[in-house]
């Protein structure tokens, strides 16, 4: 989930910014795949808790070239006292207390992906560490390790991963609580930042039952120019969960799909 404080200054002040999508487009042909489908599910749960599901396939371009899949989380706008632990303690983690711990757990078809290892790659050279993230206790930045032995040209491979986060958005009884909120004038967001070319996005936000119904909720799609188109939502409900979703086809380098919505605050707050 990549997040904000405030969407709107951030998209004026990327007006301004010069656009990297040359920068993006060398480093996705030097990786050796693209992907064709790439959809993200965060789920979120009366006490704050959050997990994001990822599920992706990529074709391969020329295995020679696969080495890594670089990913990175940004929680800046999770609850006040949140703070990653290393991803070597989150992958020791078990998936049956997702719902009250932190952990980090991937599989990929074949076992494609060989290992992962926590790693603060530079935005303009994957192979050099910059410590500046690091120092950023609400970022994690990781590498998965392809093992091109299992791999083969023009053929496509599935990879999903999941993280669970505890106080991932400051919500107590399904409404928002001020006292954890991180930053003054917090507004709740959802950021889909997609940094190499997809052919197929889907984007789901769904809300346990006891959350109460968000009293506003949109989706839009940014291109790199910066400019804003609104995404229609396909509303599921299952009991349980209350499921938006969105899907997008054919985005370009450095693109970004966000939610926001707003909740009621608790009484007193």
């Amino acid at each position: 989930m990549g997040c904000i404080q405030d969407i709107k200054a951030l998209v004026e002040i990327m007006k301004h910014v010069p656009p990297i999508k040359r920068k993006i487009s060398n480093f996705a042909n030097s990786m050796g795949f693209r992907y064709t489908e790439y959809n993200k599910h965060v789920t979120i749960y009366p006490n704050g808790h959050g997990i994001q599901i990822f599920t992706c396939t990529i074709k391969i371009l020329d295995k020679t070239k696969c080495n890594y899949i670089y990913r990175n989380v940004d929680l800046n706008d999770a609850g006040k006292d949140f703070v990653f632990p290393t991803m070597k303690k989150m992958l020791e983690t078990d998936y049956r207390t997702r719902f009250k711990d932190v952990g980090f757990w991937y599989q990929s078809e074949n076992n494609f992906i060989s290992g992962i290892e926590e790693f603060y790659w530079s935005e303009t050279n994957l192979t050099r560490e910059d410590l500046t993230f690091k120092r950023d206790q609400k970022h994690m930045r990781w590498r998965f390790k392809i093992n091109r032995g299992k791999i083969e040209n023009n053929r496509t491979y599935d990879f999903c991963s999941v993280l669970s986060v505890p106080n991932m958005f400051p919500i107590t009884d399904g409404k928002f609580d001020k006292k954890k909120q991180p930053y003054d004038n917090y507004e709740f967001n959802s950021i889909c930042t997609y940094d190499l070319k997809v052919n197929k996005m889907t984007y789901i936000l769904s809300f346990d039952r006891g959350i109460v119904e968000p009293e506003f909720l949109s989706c839009a799609y940014y291109n790199n120019s910066r400019k804003e188109f609104p995404l229609p939502l396909k509303k599921e409900n299952n009991f349980l969960y209350n499921k938006y979703i969105a899907k997008y086809k054919n985005l370009s380098y450095n693109n970004k799909v966000h939610y926001r919505w707003e909740l009621p605050h608790l009484s007193g707050n």
